[in-house]
């Protein structure tokens, strides 16, 4: 099993309830455990799991949640991965900044992401991208390393010139854009997205937007996307991406379980945790290609947040590719 990188889901609980997201909620139909029936992990335990997870090749953890600051024993987390030479971002909505503020200051973070997408209307999504993109820009004044604008697009915001003006307000700041497309789940099993109705339908207009931000990329704006996303993203809103190793970008649950991928929680993948990949790897990657055939139908969603870590390892990158 070849792990590029590791999306660790330390957390389903989250304050907000955004009109887009399923992580922190019980929906109707789920298949799985109740949200408030995990029992979560230590930072020693998630530290055992990451350990782990290198020694298949895993050389970056994206720390997501729910939201990542209710996670009881955060600083601590951040503690150990420092001390352990860990690469990593946390995706946060930046709520309860204060805390983020205080573990910069004494402890020191590595990577921090928040998402600000250009929201016509309020709601917790809206009220999300507000507080992320004052966020962002007090992170990187306290001198966070790595700090990164995570911007959904939908058929609601893209117009170009306010997504252009976004991506060069943070890239003015030295903040990097890691652009994302709105996903709508295919079935009961993607515990990722909710439904909206807001998958992008404007082929032409998208299609101006990409191009306009790949000559933004190659102009040496600050774009986390490889270039040739920009390319791909035009056919994926119609025929969507079709994983053929979702195991490269290896997802995990709060408490330990192995997840199918970032978007699909999985069946017969969630029969294990981590630390069977030590001595069942051949019986995870059986269930991983079950799972992949039978419950996946694709997805829109550009799973990678390209640190500038994972920018200067793009040999190793190059392994993560949707459609290879």
């Amino acid at each position: 099993m070849n792990v590029v990188i590791s999306n660790l889901l330390i957390t389903r609980v989250c304050p907000l309830k955004c009109e887009n997201c399923r992580v922190s909620k019980d929906y109707e139909g789920s298949p799985y455990p109740s949200i408030d029936s995990y029992k979560l992990l230590t930072p020693v335990e998630w530290l055992e799991n990451i350990k782990i997870l290198e020694s298949l090749g895993c050389v970056f953890q994206t720390i997501y949640g729910g939201e990542p600051v209710v996670y009881p024993w955060l600083e601590k987390l951040v503690k150990l991965l420092n001390d352990n030479d860990v690469y990593y971002t946390f995706i946060t909505s930046g709520l309860n900044s204060k805390r983020w503020f205080e573990i910069q200051k004494e402890i020191g973070i590595k990577g921090i992401s928040a998402s600000v997408d250009i929201i016509p209307n309020g709601g917790d999504r809206g009220r999300k991208s507000s507080i992320g993109e004052v966020f962002l820009y007090e992170m990187k004044k306290l001198r966070v390393p790595d700090v990164v604008a995570v911007t959904v697009l939908d058929e609601s915001n893209i117009q170009i010139d306010n997504v252009l003006g976004l991506i060069k307000r943070f890239s003015d700041n030295g903040i990097y854009v890691e652009i994302t497309l709105m996903d709508e789940p295919k079935s009961e099993w993607y515990d990722f997205a909710e439904e909206t109705g807001l998958s992008i339908k404007s082929k032409e207009r998208f299609n101006e937007l990409m191009g306009s931000i790949k000559k933004m990329k190659e102009l040496g704006y600050l774009i986390h996307n490889n270039t040739e996303f920009f390319d791909v993203a035009k056919d994926v809103i119609v025929n969507g991406y079709y994983c053929k190793r979702p195991y490269t970008s290896l997802t995990v649950e709060p408490d330990g379980v192995i997840r199918t991928c970032y978007r699909l929680g999985g069946r017969e993948v969630r029969k294990y945790k981590v630390q069977d990949l030590v001595h069942k790897e051949e019986e995870i990657l059986e269930a991983f290609e079950k799972d992949r055939k039978e419950l996946c139908g694709g997805c829109v969603w550009n799973c990678v947040i390209q640190s500038e870590f994972m920018m200067d390892k793009q040999d190793k990158f190059k392994s993560f590719r949707h459609n290879q």
